[in-house]
This record gives C-alpha cells, sequence and structure tokens, in this order.
C-alpha cells in the first residue's frame, strides 16, 4: 500500500505488496481561485508514456488496462489501482492544466515491497465522532496505535465516498468530514489504514447511541411534530369550512323567509276561515265564502213587504187539531191576483 509522502522537495513514494491495492495521492498546490484547475492526467512512465487517466469538467475517462482496476477522486487527487502486477512498478506523473492555460507536473514513485521484516501490520483502527450542531458537520477521526508510513482511506457503507461537495477528506484522509448531516448519513463508515506490508479496518455504526442526530427518537419527536402540525392545520381548514357553510345556509334561511313574505296574501282575520291547499279547495272556499258573506249582509236581515199574497189554493180548515179528510180542492181554472187596495 501507499504510504506518507516525503518532504515536498522531494518526489514522494509509494510501496506496496503484490496483488494489493495501491493508493496513489498528490496534494493540490495551492490555488488561485480565479484560475482553478480544468483538467488533471496520470501517466505511467516507462519504454512507452501509458495514459491512465484523464479528468476533465467532473468526468472521469481512464485508458487501457486501468479502466477496470481503477478509481480517481478529484477533490484530494486520489488514484487507487487495485489488484497490482509487476508492471504497476515505476514512476507516475501527475499533470495540473489551470484556466489561464497554465501547467504543473509532479512525479512520485511506486515500489513492490518483497521481504520487509522491519514493518509490521497496522492494528485495527478506531474511529472517533465528533458533531458540530451549529454546523451540522460530521467529524470521523480514524485513529492508529501504533504504525509509521499509514495511509488512509474511507468507505462509506462498503462502497467509496460520494465524490460531492459535502463528502471531504482532510489531515492526510485520516479525518472524514460530512457537511449537512441528514438521517440518509447515519450509515456504516469504514476506515482502511496501511503501510506497506499490510492494511486493516475500523468500522463504526452511527446510531441513536452514538449521536443524537440518528436516534429513533429525533426521527419520532420529527415525524410527531409534522403529524400535530397536519392536524392542527386540518383542524383550522375544517372550521373554516363549517363557517362558511353556516353563514351560506343563514342567508339562504333568510332570503326564502324574505321571499315568503313578500309572496304571502294578507292574513284573513275572519274566524273560521280555512288554508286554501289546491283547485278544488279553491271553489269550495269561494262558495261557502259567498254563502257566508250573503248570512252576515246586513241587507239579508230586513223582511220583504209583499204587495200581494195569493191565497186561493189554501183548503178552509175549521176545528184546527182534528183529524180532517182531505178534501179535494176542485180546479176552477187560472186565478187572479189583485192588488190588496181592491180585495
Amino acid at each position: 500500500m501507499n504510504t506518507a509522502t516525503s518532504e515536498p522537495a522531494q518526489e514522494p513514494r509509494f510501496h506496496v505488496k503484490l496483488h494489493r491495492h495501491a493508493v496513489l495521492y498528490m496534494d493540490y498546490p495551492p490555488e488561485d481561485k480565479a484560475s482553478p484547475v480544468i483538467e488533471v492526467e496520470w501517466r505511467k512512465h516507462g519504454d512507452q508514456h501509458h495514459l491512465i487517466l484523464k479528468h476533465q469538467k467532473s468526468n472521469s475517462t481512464f485508458f487501457g488496462g486501468y479502466c477496470n482496476r481503477t478509481r480517481y477522486y478529484f477533490k484530494n487527487n486520489t488514484l487507487i489501482l487495485d489488484s497490482i502486477i509487476q508492471d504497476d512498478e515505476g514512476v507516475y506523473e501527475v499533470s495540473l492544466v489551470y484556466k489561464n492555460n497554465s501547467e504543473w507536473s509532479m512525479k512520485l514513485h511506486l515500489f513492490l515491497i518483497h521481504m520487509l521484516f522491519s514493518i509490521v501490520p497496522p492494528p485495527d483502527p478506531s474511529i472517533k465522532v465528533d458533531m458540530n450542531n451549529s454546523q451540522a458537520m460530521l467529524v470521523l477521526r480514524c485513529e492508529v496505535e501504533s504504525g509509521i508510513d499509514l495511509s488512509y482511506h474511507w468507505l462509506k457503507n462498503g462502497q467509496p465516498l460520494p465524490q460531492d461537495e459535502r463528502h471531504s477528506l482532510v489531515e492526510g484522509n485520516s479525518t472524514l468530514q460530512v457537511n449537512n448531516l441528514t438521517r440518509a448519513d447515519c450509515v456504516n463508515y469504514t476506515c482502511v489504514a496501511a503501510n506497506d506490508l499490510d492494511w486493516s479496518k475500523g468500522h463504526i455504526q452511527l446510531n441513536g447511541s452514538v449521536m443524537e442526530t440518528c436516534s429513533v427518537s429525533a426521527a419520532s419527536a420529527l415525524t410527531l411534530k409534522t403529524i400535530l402540525s397536519i392536524a392542527v392545520a386540518a383542524f383550522c381548514a375544517f372550521g373554516v369550512c363549517v363557517l362558511i357553510l353556516c353563514i351560506r345556509r343563514h342567508q339562504e334561511i333568510w332570503q326564502w323567509l324574505k321571499g315568503r313574505n313578500s309572496n304571502e296574501q294578507p292574513a284573513n282575520s275572519r274566524r273560521g276561515q280555512r288554508r286554501v291547499t289546491n283547485e278544488d279547495d279553491v271553489i269550495e272556499y269561494r262558495v261557502y265564502d259567498e254563502i257566508w258573506e250573503e248570512q252576515i249582509s246586513p241587507e239579508a236581515q230586513e223582511a220583504v213587504q209583499l204587495e200581494c199574497v195569493y191565497t186561493a189554493f189554501i183548503p178552509d180548515c175549521p176545528g184546527a187539531g182534528s183529524i180532517q179528510r182531505p178534501v179535494q180542492i176542485e180546479d176552477f181554472g187560472y186565478s187572479t191576483i189583485n192588488t190588496l187596495g181592491h180585495v
């Protein structure tokens, strides 16, 4: 595996065992923000120069036999070679191209380890967790009790770290920072510490016992708060709907009463008048109403003086109260009626 770099004036040297993987990295020189790096190339020197990769506009392109066994991280300029073979030993060159068309390059050396009895495999690392709540930033530090020339790299849920602005490595890749932490980041993290002889791993699972953000109670509280907010909003909306419905119902009743009063006939104050419900009742009501008016008419109470009375057809009945035989009245023809003055 790779080792720590030597003095800046010297070319970095890395050592790796055959059939293992090597982590080669090169720190970027101080960068002018007005002229950032726009292109990175890694090459392998030898009898012929072999282009390993070219990185442009957030895209990395691998070439030749390096396509299926090479990973590259632009943010910290790290190249990982898997399944090291004998031909991988040699000199590598990193070239940077800036926006103003200026270039910078540096060479590094990769050596295969054949027999190094003075180096022992590193012990299993431990991972310490720090949380900056004000910035929602998670800091994971990979610490090894003993060992020299150690190199580090990280895995998140067994996979390489996402290449985004939220994940960054500092302090020689031994410290991982995760910005804008969410519950999706509460997963398993692995730190791999390696030296020239071997490598070892340390794991940590972020959960409620490690940090409060990943606790179930925090998620439940958030869920309960959301549910209560939705319930209050629904209750308020229901109350508003009921209020609007009541107002509209009140208006409808008021309009109905107003129209009914305007169309209703004046009430008849006469006692005994019945309510007309259909057409037949209307006719009957009118007949009885006319009779009633005749009965209560003052003119109907006055006696009518007759000018003449016809009495010729009335038989004389002496001895009122006794039973008399029926008297046959003889028909004398038409009778005449004289005025009262000439009788």
